[in-house]
């Protein structure tokens, strides 16, 4: 049976594609800011309703495995402030460049306003009494609890936890949440804030993030969520290494180590964790 040029062509051109797609061990890009074409760091890059994800580095650049992937999944990216993308894997292959758009929803008139009280909640003991161990190797999930303030017109100045951490480093993501229906809703942050956290012990005072100079304002909102993202781990042996979330006193915390509203309950004793703010 004879096959047309063009046919034959056309069936080459689909096997070419079919194998190159299949062939790549990888997904990733660069992602970049519309404004002004910067590269945007600790960007959440994660495949819908699969436990595979990761984040853009300090040029935007991200890396995802394609082992697991098919061409029906979707590629989610998404930061705080910035409209979320949602497009297929099969497009997703094809493109290098993402250019993420400010979200308006977020913005606000700005108002001056001198907050003059300095005020602190959460933790009120520093002795170690309890921890609580969490993966190392995969990144994601997130653990805190709720901080009641004095005023629902607040600004953050810092936010201390403790940590037992035996691994070389650790990057922590900060995390302030408003409440629906009891449990931890939208991000308040607009801006990704990380810290790396290196060797400690139960003995060492606390790890912390200054905020002094970010402007972080929140209003309408006198119950907060605050709360931790383990981003990665290593260890300079790559071997594996142990890290845990330090309690001090009895009482309660949240935590979810999957899906964003998987969250669930330890009333086994407290987290660590201290906010200090103006108002």
């Amino acid at each position: 049976m004879k096959i047309g040029l063009q046919r034959f062509l056309l069936i080459i051109s689909f096997i070419s594609i079919a194998f190159s797609v299949r062939a790549q061990t990888s997904l990733g890009g660069n992602i970049f800011d519309r404004r002004n074409n910067k590269p945007l760091q600790n960007v959440s890059v994660s495949i819908k309703k699969k436990n595979i994800g990761s984040l853009s580095d300090k040029k935007g650049h991200f890396e995802i495995s394609a082992a697991k992937l098919k061409k029906t999944d979707t590629l989610v990216i998404s930061s705080v402030g910035y409209s979320t993308i949602k497009i297929p894997v099969s497009d997703a292959f094809l493109l290098k460049d993402y250019f993420l758009a400010e979200d308006s929803k977020n913005l606000e008139d700005v108002v001056v306003k001198a907050y003059k009280n300095h005020s602190s909640e959460g933790s009120v003991s520093e002795v170690t009494g309890y921890f609580r161990g969490w993966n190392t190797r995969k990144g994601g999930g997130e653990i805190g609890r709720i901080i009641n303030v004095r005023s629902d017109d607040f600004k953050v100045e810092k936010v201390r936890f403790k940590a037992n951490n035996q691994c070389d480093t650790c990057i922590v993501r900060l995390h302030i949440r408003d409440l629906k229906n009891g449990l931890p809703d939208m991000d308040l942050l607009r801006d990704s804030l990380t810290i790396e956290i290196h060797k400690s012990s139960f003995d060492d005072r606390f790890a912390e993030f200054d905020l002094t100079d970010k402007n972080i304002i929140i209003k309408k909102s006198r119950y907060v969520f605050v709360s931790l993202e383990t981003i990665s781990c290593n260890s300079k042996n790559n071997g594996s290494c142990s890290l845990a979330y330090i309690g001090t006193e009895e009482g309660n915390y949240l935590y979810r180590t999957r899906d964003y509203r998987a969250w669930e309950e330890s009333t086994s004793h407290s987290l660590y964790l201290k906010m200090f703010y103006t108002y």
